[in-house]
């Protein structure tokens, strides 16, 4: 009536969680002894009491103990597709006269939550004393690049109970792990880490792992996968797993550059680089404001996405500074007086006039570029020009910032919102067309969305109203206002330099048109086109590379550090609130119609197609200023930045005026 720990080819019927302990017990993991009542014999006892005797008697023959625990192991339970974690009854400190009404106690819970007992069966376990126990996921459902281990002195019933426990956090890298001072702080800690990374690999899936720590050693109660990550997510962190083997700390990150850069190919990846690279458009665009910017590469790709390594980045504008865990700090002397003097000037910036960024706008937007031009002139046009460009964001962030120093992030967002409901987006005819026949809504090469002129009519609201809206004092309005002033006259130049970038991106895919030579152009870096020292090989090793990566999904943030829930950002971008499934844009062209929420990475522009198809967004990455964001709230379609993991194809509620995403 009973199945071992060490049968195979079990031809009754078991729960899954049942086969996994099994299946760890058998290639050597320390498991506490245990039997499993199959569902036949759940079936007997319940039809005829009187087996008890024979049942119990078979069970403390086979698994000697003082004392046991009784565990479920439905047949839904702790499969690839559902958890279940919790759900059903676990008797723990049974007695040997207790047994039999332990399992029908627990067989009971069972068919009261609505399973039938021939999809039921109960594991019974050698109980362990710990000193401590807990629950460990090799990948944080809930986080980043990270794993947890949530844990206590004593049982674990109030781990997995939800009670007050303790917990170590640390980034999934290997080998800053190995070297943690959190990994011996508490005594099982070795152990659980290199046990729970080699059930990880043996199942490929991230896991979900209950464990005592008994005597000095360790064993494994049970182990289920982690349902909440999909596929495309497991690829991202397989992905980084191979590519942070480093004993240093690291810290990317994505931002609104991500939006145009989601499916970067070398072309546009290498384009991107030469605007950023030594004496280029970005250091041109610090000196016209006395900044001194030491242009040092801060890009780099995990998969087709780009990611800005912050440390470098943070560098190139303050040298003597420097990232302790997510904290900045002075790190080096090293051209201090730099670092000041850059400090000074971005703090103080002045903004007034915008007369020369105007004209130097305009200039982009309706010069008669040559048309015969090569591709190498057409390349210099780009990245002379983009300085000014580049220039209108500078200048934008820094009354942004001011915003939230005054009033705060959450409030600025909001306020931002309504000032931009204030502005009318519309062009001269000439500029529009001009760019009516545009590929793409960035400077990107790879954003081939169709171009969007956003023609918003302007409400009725002053900024005086807005302001005076806010709680905030009355000897911070009048400062206040003026700072909104600006930023609307900037917000507007801020969109007509995303029309100027369009307009050059547009000059280069004119010369790049010419080529025809190249079959996978995409793949071919500039430097390459330039110099004419293309390897086709090469190319075609890129382009499968990047097919491979089309569906890898990664976190916004990818750090050596842990990130606290205070940094994991929710917040609305569109308002509305709605209910639905969750999809990819994939997924979406071979659905019927229904309440579908789409799950982005970012707010790519090219994404704004499926709105008339969806209920709702959430994205992980993005702001207000979006392009896809701004659409969206004409559009009436509610968007969240979440950076939680959501399971595709559950139901989800979503909120885009507070941020609230609920499953």
């Amino acid at each position: 009536m009973i199945v071992h720990a060490n049968t195979t080819n079990v031809e009754l019927t078991i729960g899954s969680k049942a086969k996994v302990l099994q299946d760890l017990y058998q290639v050597g993991f320390a498991v506490p002894e245990f039997v499993i009542v199959s569902a036949e014999s759940l079936i007997i006892l319940q039809d005829d009491p009187t087996t008890g005797a024979q049942l119990q008697n078979e069970i403390t023959d086979s698994l000697r103990a003082s004392l046991y625990a009784v565990r479920s192991a439905a047949i839904s339970e702790d499969t690839n597709l559902t958890a279940q974690a919790g759900r059903f009854l676990t008797k723990l400190r049974v007695t040997e006269p207790e047994l039999i009404s332990a399992i029908n106690e627990v067989l009971s819970d069972a068919n009261s939550k609505g399973i039938p007992t021939k999809e039921f069966s109960v594991i019974v376990q050698e109980y362990v004393a710990p000193q401590y126990a807990g629950v460990h996921f090799t990948l944080d459902p809930n986080s980043h690049y990270q794993i947890t281990t949530e844990y206590r002195a004593g049982g674990g019933e109030a781990v997995v109970g939800g009670e007050s426990v303790s917990k170590i956090t640390n980034s999934r890298s290997v080998t800053l792990v190995a070297t943690s001072p959190k990994k011996t702080a508490e005594p099982f800690y070795a152990d659980l880490y290199t046990v729970a990374t080699v059930i990880e690999e043996k199942y490929n899936w991230p896991q979900d792992i209950e464990w005592v720590w008994h005597a000095g050693k360790l064993s494994i109660v049970q182990a289920r996968p982690i349902t909440t990550i999909s596929s495309q997510q497991w690829s991202g962190i397989q992905l980084l797993d191979r590519r942070l083997t480093t004993d240093s700390p690291f810290y990317y990150a994505q931002d609104s550059l991500a939006e145009a850069f989601s499916q970067t190919t070398a072309l546009g990846f290498s384009l991107l680089q030469l605007l950023y690279a030594r004496g280029r458009s970005v250091e041109t665009a610090y000196q016209k404001i006395g900044v001194t910017y030491s242009a040092t590469d801060h890009f780099t790709q995990f998969g087709n996405s780009v990611f800005i390594d912050k440390s470098i980045e943070l560098a190139n504008l303050y040298p003597s500074l420097g990232y302790v865990g997510n904290k900045i700090r002075i790190v080096s002397l090293r051209n201090f007086w730099t670092t000041i003097k850059n400090m000074y000037r971005l703090t103080f910036m002045s903004i007034s006039p915008l007369a020369e960024l105007q004209k130097n706008v305009t200039y982009i937007l309706e010069s008669e570029f040559k048309t015969d031009a090569t591709l190498s002139e057409r390349v210099n046009v780009y990245v002379t020009n983009y300085s000014w460009l580049y220039l209108v964001g500078i200048k934008y962030a820094h009354i942004q910032k001011k915003l939230e120093q005054m009033v705060g992030v959450a409030e600025t967002r909001t306020l931002m919102l309504q000032l931009h409901n204030t502005i009318s987006y519309i062009p001269p005819s000439s500029i529009e067309v001009l760019l009516g026949q545009s590929v793409g809504n960035s400077v990107s090469y790879d954003d081939t969305s169709v171009f969007t002129i956003i023609q918003q009519s302007k409400t009725k609201q002053s900024i005086e109203g807005i302001v005076k809206a806010l709680a905030v004092p009355a000897w911070k309005q009048s400062t206040l206002i003026n700072l909104c002033q600006q930023l609307q006259k900037l917000e507007h130049l801020r969109e007509q330099a995303r029309w100027g970038g369009v307009r050059l991106m547009q000059y280069v895919r004119a010369g790049l048109a010419d080529i025809s030579s190249y079959d996978a152009l995409p793949h071919v870096k500039i430097s390459e086109l330039l110099t004419c020292s293309v390897d086709q090989s090469v190319c075609s090793d890129r382009r499968t590379s990047f097919v491979g990566n089309k569906n890898v999904l990664l976190p916004t943030v990818i750090a050596s550090f842990v990130q606290t829930e205070s940094e994991k950002q929710t917040y609305g971008v569109s308002s509305g609130s709605c209910t639905g499934t969750l999809v990819t844009h994939e997924q979406l062209q071979h659905l019927p119609e229904g309440d579908y929420i789409l799950v982005v990475t970012t707010l790519s522009p090219d994404l704004a197609q499926y709105l008339p198809k969806v209920v709702g967004v959430i994205s992980r990455n993005g702001g207000l200023l979006s392009h896809m964001a701004i659409v969206a709230r004409e559009a009436k379609v509610p968007v969240v930045i979440s950076s939680r993991y959501l399971k595709l194809g559950s139901r989800v509620y979503l909120n885009g005026e507070t941020g609230e995403v609920a499953s």
